[in-house]
């Protein structure tokens, strides 16, 4: 990653991808409206996989076996219909050449920095912080505001 990037935005991350010859990529944060939209895309997996674990119990399955095939079979449904978009999203790489390039070490690594740069860490710590900010100034003015006279 060039410098001039790491100035315009710090938020960039680099990671090191390759199978037989190493290379590092750029990865972006996503804008507001993309993480809307993986929001959503998250939102229909999740769907489908309670449905999914439903349906399977009503059909006399072992609970343990189930939750163990069944979260197997969400991940590699998540992986599958999304990470091409994630990637297109989150880097100016190429999707198809990018994940023949990755491991899938590596593709653990670029999932967790585009959680940890868009969901986790600072950003969850600052959400939470402005949370109980509002909730105390709702507690305030909620406390100065005039009682109701009975009449």
């Amino acid at each position: 990653m060039s410098e001039k990037n790491k100035t315009i935005n710090p938020a960039i991350r680099a990671t090191t991808i390759g199978v037989r010859k190493l290379r590092e990529i750029s990865i972006y944060p996503l804008s507001v409206g993309e993480q809307l939209k993986l929001g959503d895309v998250i939102t229909e997996v999740v769907t489908k996989f309670v449905a999914g674990m439903e349906k399977k119990q009503g059909s006399g399955a072992s609970v343990a076996s189930m939750e163990n095939v069944a979260l197997v079979e969400f991940i590699i449904d998540l992986i599958q219909t999304n990470i091409k978009k994630v990637i297109s999203i989150a880097t100016d790489e190429d999707a198809d050449k990018t994940l023949d390039d990755m491991t899938n070490e590596q593709l653990v690594d670029f999932a967790t920095i585009i959680y940890e740069m868009n969901y986790g860490g600072d950003i969850r710590k600052k959400v939470v912080a402005l949370i109980q900010k509002t909730q105390g100034q709702i507690r305030k003015a909620v406390k100065k505001a005039p009682k109701k006279q009975k009449l």
